[in-house]
Parts: C-alpha cells; structure tokens; sequence
C-alpha cells in the first residue's frame, strides 16, 4: 500500500511535468526507477530526476554519497519518505 501511494504521488507529478501518468502507476519501486533511468546505467542523474518535480526538488538531499546520482538505495529513501508523506 505504502508503495502504491507513493508511486501514485510519482505517477501525478510526472504528468506534470510532460510525462505519461500512466508509466509508472502499479509499479514497484525498482520498476519506477527503472523507468526514469532514461540510459539504464543504474544510477539516476539530475537531468532523469527532473521528470518528477518532488524528487527533481530533493536530489541533493537524497544524493546522500555526493555522487551526482541517485542509486537504486538512495531513491529507495524517497519511495519511503515520500510514503511518510502521503
């Protein structure tokens, strides 16, 4: 359920931001992430996490190893806060 609802709160922000709702709704977590790792290089940069504004707004916080990108752990971490929040 936890993951339903956040991936719902993906799926409503990546359609305003231009992408189709329907990409991500019934997804888990590593599928979501998968969908927005445009290269499929496994990590997410700024320029993917721009297709959804909450995450595209909380990159940084969440890049917790200063890489530049989001691994599949760190964009776990929002998958759960974002579910906190919802």
């Amino acid at each position: 359920m936890k993951t339903a609802l956040t991936l719902t709160a993906l799926v409503l922000a990546s359609a305003a931001t231009g992408v189709a709702a329907n990409q991500t709704q019934g997804m888990s977590y590593e599928e979501a992430f998968n969908q927005i790792d445009m290269n499929a290089d496994g990590v997410l940069t700024q320029d993917e996490a721009n297709v959804d504004l909450l995450l595209a707004e909380r990159f940084e916080m969440l890049d917790v190893d200063g890489s530049g990108d989001l691994s599949m752990e760190e964009f776990q971490a929002f998958d759960a806060e974002a579910s906190k929040e919802s």
